[in-house]
């Protein structure tokens, strides 16, 4: 879920009289004009002015953060087959499988907060569907840490 919120060009959406007239992304930005037209959102800030460089730096940071938790999630769980495969027999995974778990929460946290920042400046979008597969990815990542502390 991590990887489609990351994906989709729905964080923020633009509406006028229930219509969708433009949407923003991590990646691109989406809008109709005469034809439903998308743009890929640049890597740096540069040549930006200095009222928006906060926001970019926001953007680029929850990059940052929702492809850390997508990458230390997967890793948690190939650490927690190593675990079903050997019959439960070798701490280091569980520990690393645990640890794996709270990052990925704490990463998907974080890129959630400034994700949702960045996609409601200026007042005038509301949450897109990726911010909700965002969120929807952080819950699951809590569960999965709670179950993982659980593992002895």
């Amino acid at each position: 879920m991590f990887i489609l919120s990351n994906a989709l060009p729905s964080w923020g959406v633009l509406k006028v009289d229930g219509k969708t007239l433009a949407e923003g992304g991590l990646w691109q930005d989406c809008g109709y004009i005469g034809t439903w037209t998308c743009v890929f959102r640049g890597f740096s800030c540069s040549g930006l002015p200095s009222p928006l460089m906060g926001e970019c730096i926001k953007l680029i940071m929850t990059r940052v953060f929702i492809i850390l938790a997508c990458l230390v999630s997967a890793f948690g769980a190939t650490n927690l087959l190593q675990v079903a495969r050997s019959g439960g027999n070798n701490p280091q995974y569980i520990m690393s499988s645990k640890v794996c778990a709270a990052v990925s929460v704490l990463c998907g946290i974080l890129s959630i907060s400034l994700g949702i920042s960045w996609a409601l400046y200026g007042g005038v979008a509301t949450l897109g569907a990726a911010a909700a597969l965002g969120i929807v990815a952080t819950v699951l990542s809590l569960f999965s840490t709670v179950v993982a502390f659980m593992i002895r």
